[in-house]
């Protein structure tokens, strides 16, 4: 069961990285949305907790380093302002 989990949340992760490659090469984050990566931040902080909660290492990592891609978007949107 857990294979499950550790599949959707490979994808999930990578789902980030082609929007951080394209913010990359553009130099610009004009088109990413501030109020969406701060509910994202928020919906992933509480994913963290709740991994940690039920002891559930798939939701957790998993989330986890969607949580630090997302940062990294961030970090991108402050940049390229």
């Amino acid at each position: 069961m857990q294979l499950v989990g550790w599949v959707a949340g490979s994808l999930s992760v990578m789902h980030n990285v082609p929007q951080i490659f394209h913010v990359y090469r553009r130099k610009s984050a004009a088109d990413v949305s501030c109020w969406a990566l701060v509910v994202r931040v928020g919906s992933l902080i509480l994913y963290v907790i709740y991994g940690v909660l039920i002891d559930d290492l798939p939701i957790t990592v998993t989330s986890g380093c969607i949580l630090l891609l997302t940062l990294v978007l961030c970090g991108q949107k402050w940049y390229y302002i």
